[in-house]
């Protein structure tokens, strides 16, 4: 197959927010296609079986769990009309991308009432406090009065029409009735309380539930805020000056934020027939409860190295703390050097115990998920020049913290990064003194962005920084040189970034004639505190370019070097 297909087929990417069903027992995928899902579910739940008409997909499925050595999945051939299973057998049940094609399993009766049909033969084989969790897109998503074609239609506009004309239009341009039928939330709410299922916990997902990047919970509007103010500055299908406008609108306003949730792309909802859905992960003794009680929303970003589950408070979108769940063996390690590392700092640099949040880390089927626990405060600003002097005290303490070679072992060796950065120096011909420099055993935190940067609300204010999940060990001066770069050049991850506004924002860099005189200032300060000449600071700035577009930050990173390299950077 091409790459797309089978990371379609294989689940790459397609992590689904249905894990967070709790509890944890006997699952149903029903419509499991390829078991792309069936994979991700049989990671967290104890038991999950991959239901499904076609037969040749329960082959593939029982193939692959063969050859991958998955014991917990059972396949099972059946439709969503008679399921093979006695009554109350499932903790939860699985309709993701399914309850919108149900319509089309019959011509015997219209398509709502087979919908209707699927979902009370579903509450059948539920238990009384199981959960069901549906993913489907939204009627009146956004993206259709944009002019987006329907997913299953092909036709444009086609889910805005009343049903009556809908179907007309399909009859029209198609020869057959409409009967793949999306819902708005009121709709579907509706749909769901006629077949029992009175308690909801409803998502909105974007762009969508087949490739879910983020997903924010609407009991407040909480979530939405803070998704709005640290990450609507990425690629959407919405044009720049409309995702500006919007940014500023909506992020003060929750009225606002209420009315753009019904035009979500889509919806991921957790329904139950006695009491409302709890939500948590799966430790290997005990569930991890994340969200079982009012006033917290919940905010989850994916990548694909990991889920980052944000809890904020409700309504004021403020960050409480956060869980990191590990999509692939990497990130996995990663999540592990963060807590190794927060470790040493506390051990061997005390004085920045305020400054570091607490970590724990769980065991479960995943391997590790780390929970960043207590945070309260605001995000840094740049233009606050006494909270920038809180942050620059806790990064000049860090770059004093020397490790021992011996105490290079293990995951640290795995994230030592030295011998990769002098070899980008030697390629680059920069100074032999920045040698000495790189040959330091120290801990680079290496995503020092503001959102990472919390100065406490409670006085004396301090700083807290958070997600050292992307540690390594090298020389501890680049912490000052992660900041600047992250915050002033490859910030908004629209990867990667055209070269000429890459090149444009470098200038804002300590050193030119855009730079606000603070950061030259507090550079000055760094490097004369670490006995660092002046004259390195633009080489020190190129160097660390050059290993973070190791990854395909920029276009055309040559360019970008030897701008650096024709930049006077004087300070």
């Amino acid at each position: 197959m091409n790459k797309d297909r089978a990371d379609w087929v294989q689940g790459t990417g397609r992590f689904t927010i249905s894990i967070l069903a709790s509890p944890k027992g006997r699952a149903l995928d029903a419509g499991c296609g390829w078991g792309g899902l069936s994979f991700w579910m049989a990671k967290e739940f104890n038991q999950v079986y991959a239901l499904d008409v076609q037969l040749d997909g329960l082959q593939f499925i029982d193939i692959r769990a063969s050859q991958e050595r998955v014991t917990n999945i059972i396949t099972v051939q059946g439709d969503v009309f008679s399921l093979p299973f006695p009554d109350s057998f499932f903790d939860v049940v699985v309709l993701n991308g399914v309850l919108e094609w149900v319509g089309t399993f019959s011509k015997e009766y219209p398509p709502k009432v087979l919908q209707e049909m699927a979902l009370n033969e579903v509450a059948r084989v539920l238990q009384a406090k199981g959960t069901l969790f549906v993913a489907i897109e939204n009627r009146f998503g956004l993206q259709y009065f944009l002019g987006y074609k329907e997913e299953h239609t092909g036709l444009r506009y086609i889910s805005l029409l009343p049903r009556s004309l809908a179907d007309a239009y399909h009859r029209y341009r198609k020869g057959t009735d409409f009967r793949t039928l999306t819902h708005s939330r009121s709709g579907l709410m509706k749909m769901l309380g006629r077949c029992g299922f009175f308690w909801t916990e409803w998502f909105s997902i974007f762009p969508s539930y087949r490739n879910c990047r983020y997903a924010a919970s609407l009991e407040g509007y909480g979530a939405l805020k803070f998704l709005v103010r640290n990450f609507a500055t990425e690629k959407t299908f919405l044009p720049d000056i409309l995702l500006k406008i919007g940014v500023q609108v909506l992020s003060k306003s929750s009225f606002l934020l209420k009315i753009g949730s019904f035009f979500s792309p889509s919806w991921g909802v957790f329904a139950s027939r006695k009491t409302t859905p709890q939500l948590g992960l799966q430790n290997k003794e005990n569930p991890i409860a994340i969200k079982n009680f009012r006033g917290v929303d919940l905010a989850i970003v994916i990548s694909n190295r990991r889920a980052s589950i944000f809890r904020v408070e409700s309504p004021s979108g403020q960050l409480q703390d956060k869980y990191s769940i590990p999509i692939n063996e990497w990130a996995a390690k990663k999540i592990k050097m963060s807590h190794v590392c927060v470790e040493l700092i506390r051990k061997m640099r005390p004085g920045l115990n305020r400054n570091l949040p607490k970590i724990s880390i769980y065991s479960t089927k995943y391997d590790l998920v780390d929970h960043t626990n207590a945070i309260s405060g605001i995000q840094l600003k740049l233009g606050n020049h006494k909270d920038l002097y809180l942050f620059f005290d806790f990064v000049f303490e860090l770059s004093q913290l020397f490790l021992s070679e011996n105490d290079i072992q293990g995951i640290l060796k795995d994230f030592d990064i030295r011998n990769i950065i002098s070899a980008l120096r030697e390629k680059q011909g920069l100074a032999n003194e920045i040698q000495d420099l790189i040959r330091r055993p120290q801990i680079i935190h290496g995503d020092l962005n503001k959102g990472n940067i919390f100065i406490s609300r409670m006085e004396p204010r301090c700083v807290i920084v958070i997600d050292f999940e992307h540690a390594k060990v090298g020389p501890a001066v680049f912490n000052w040189y992660d900041f600047l770069l992250r915050n002033f050049v490859i910030y908004g991850n629209k990867y990667p970034i055209p070269t000429d506004i890459l090149l444009r924002r470098c200038q804002k860099l300590p050193g030119n004639k855009e730079a606000e005189p603070i950061f030259n200032k507090l550079t000055v300060k760094f490097l004369n505190g670490c006995q660092i000449p002046l004259t390195l600071h633009g080489q020190l700035t190129l160097l660390y370019m050059c290993y973070l577009c190791q990854d395909p930050i920029v276009v055309d990173p040559e360019a970008v070097f030897r701008t650096l390299l024709s930049m006077d950077f004087k300070i």
